[in-house]
């Protein structure tokens, strides 16, 4: 039995959501992250917001995925910039957490320029 016809004999099945590109008015596009969660109480669009609102523009938007959710729609986003958020933590060396944001902003740059 597939694993689709399985969850929807037990009633847990849901049709994948229908895609539309709408960036918020900081240029910031969030997919498959929970609908009753708000923008403001999420963290990474917060930080997102904070720390690279500069780099965004109408032309140049950020996609903000998570994992729980079809991922054809991420290939269909025309945002320019990608971010697919797993939400695991992976071990870190601590000497290299205050060079996060640094080398960060680094990439962004030379992505952008």
């Amino acid at each position: 039995m597939h694993i689709k016809r399985f969850f929807q004999k037990l009633g847990l099945y849901r049709q994948p959501a229908f895609y539309r590109y709408q960036p918020d008015e900081n240029h910031i596009e969030l997919l498959n992250f929970w609908t009753s969660q708000k923008r403001d109480e999420i963290w990474l669009y917060q930080f997102i917001r904070q720390h690279f609102s500069h780099y965004l523009s109408a032309e140049r938007t950020l996609l903000l995925s998570s994992v729980f959710g079809p991922r054809k729609a991420i290939n269909a986003s025309r945002s320019s910039i990608k971010i697919f958020y797993r939400g695991e933590n992976r071990p870190t060396a601590a000497e290299y957490i205050a060079h996060r944001i640094d080398s960060l902003r680094q990439r962004l740059n030379q992505l952008l320029s």
